[in-house]
């Protein structure tokens, strides 16, 4: 398996997917977009709980070093999940808060990487503000969004 983005946007994409909700955990995590030809635009089709995606926020950029295995790059992606709004605002506030705790405890956990493969070096966790996505009244769904910066060897 050759190192870099394509294997480090699939790694996180693979972590969010087997995390199991402690809300609503009938409502897995469910990648669309992931390359497998699954296209579901999240933004504006109704769908259901929790469904994500995993874009480029910008492109990639030089880390400033190289090493035997490739040269090391960082690069900023978004991760979105949508919740439908159709629910108690109270409950799906908890809700959006356990799973942003969830997730980016997973994402941050370095085990769970397996650098040797995909080559993450590094994830730095989103700054405080950062996550975006309150619910608004009137809206069918929030589309809840942060940053992950990683950095990355990209190589064989």
């Amino acid at each position: 398996m050759a190192k870099g983005i394509v294997a480090t946007i699939d790694k996180i994409t693979e972590i969010v997917r087997d995390i199991t909700p402690t809300y609503d955990a009938d409502h897995p995590f469910t990648c669309v977009e992931d390359g497998s030809g699954k296209v579901v635009d999240i933004e504006h089709d109704r769908c259901p709980e929790r469904y994500f995606d995993v874009r480029h926020a910008d492109l990639p950029a030089d880390a400033g070093y190289t090493g035997p295995n490739g040269f090391t790059l960082r690069s900023r992606l978004l991760l979105r999940i949508r919740y439908r709004t159709d629910v108690d605002r109270g409950r799906l506030e908890r809700k959006i808060g356990t799973d942003i705790a969830l997730v980016t405890q997973a994402i941050l956990d370095c085990c769970l990487w397996d650098s040797a493969n995909t080559g993450i070096n590094t994830i730095v966790p989103p700054q405080l503000g950062a996550i975006s996505g309150l619910p608004i009244d009137d809206q069918p769904a929030v589309l809840v969004s942060w940053p992950i910066e990683v950095e990355y060897q990209e190589g064989v």
